[in-house]
């Protein structure tokens, strides 16, 4: 979509239903969601479109009381701001989303600004493009410690991320992996061997085997090995 470009309202319902990434359309005067697609919805951890039309970036809870979870919004009303202001559009890469089930994507998000016939300002057209999956598995990793305070919560939500949550027994948090447990078996599963992963870790080959060891004490059912392979297989 280019912008200051008019165009109808049937047009844009196509275009909005018919992208697989996540994308809404809002009222340019009142920042209020108009229309959306199924995955903004699902995204966003709403039972139905219906569940947000009318309400504004503030008003959307999302499922994480982590500190993102504000300059997220935050951010969005930065740029709707900003657009409103130049009427011209606006991306921003690399920004962090908190999903419904408190995972992380990281998002480039393009707005749009969408005239009426006569030229003036009607909507914001919005889409996110996921650029997660660009990311190797111990960028993401970094990226989930940076935000998150809890450690039991970010192991728990980087894990359920890459689908490794099953191995573990979450109700008795002593059980949980330790950030430093998580980092050695990513590193174990990219490097060429263990002394090289240790290496990367700034600790000795012994010490190494200690968290590998205790990791495995952990883990609900199967073995690193498993861990391991299903680390490479996710990467």
């Amino acid at each position: 979509m280019g912008e200051q470009f008019p165009i109808s309202s049937q047009c844009l319902e196509n275009i909005l239903y018919s992208m697989p990434v996540p994308a809404h359309l809002k009222c340019a005067k009142s920042q209020a969601y108009v229309l959306m697609n199924q995955p903004f919805v699902h995204t966003v951890g709403a039972e139905s479109e219906q569940a947000i039309i009318g309400r504004t970036a503030q008003d959307i809870k999302r499922v994480s009381d982590e500190k993102n979870t504000d300059a997220f919004t935050q951010a969005i009303v930065k740029m709707e701001a900003k657009l409103l202001a130049e009427e011209a559009t606006q991306i921003e890469k690399n920004r962090v989303f908190f999903t419904s089930s408190g995972c992380i994507k990281i998002l480039t998000i393009t707005k749009v600004p969408v005239p009426d016939r006569s030229g003036k300002l009607k909507y914001i057209f919005t889409y996110g493009q996921d650029e997660t999956p660009h990311y190797q598995l111990i960028d993401l990793w970094h990226v989930y410690c940076l935000n998150f305070c809890n450690n039991y919560a970010l192991v728990k939500a980087f894990l359920s991320h890459i689908g490794l949550e099953k191995y573990f027994m979450w109700s008795i948090r002593n059980n949980a992996p330790s950030k430093m447990q998580v980092k050695s078996i990513l590193l174990c599963a990219f490097s060429r061997n263990n002394q090289e992963a240790a290496q990367q870790l700034g600790i000795t080959y012994k010490t190494l085997q200690t968290h590998l060891s205790r990791l495995s004490n952990k883990m609900y059912f199967g073995t690193i090995q498993n861990l391991i392979k299903d680390i490479r297989h996710y990467q």
